[in-house]
């Protein structure tokens, strides 16, 4: 059986230089998390559209 050796490219080095992994967990590239805040007039007011999860 033979084994290829996967070399990444410069690029790829740079954007993963620094990283560690996560201790907890192992993780070794931190997520990415697209979230935002929103602002209500009051609570319990909800906006014309809601494309987010409520709850």
């Amino acid at each position: 059986m033979s084994h290829s050796v996967h070399r990444s490219s410069p690029i790829t080095q740079a954007v993963r230089a620094g990283l560690e992994s996560d201790p907890a967990t192992g993780a070794v590239v931190p997520p990415i998390h697209l979230t935002s805040t929103f602002a209500f007039r009051s609570f319990g007011e909800k906006g014309r559209y809601d494309y987010t999860r409520s709850g």
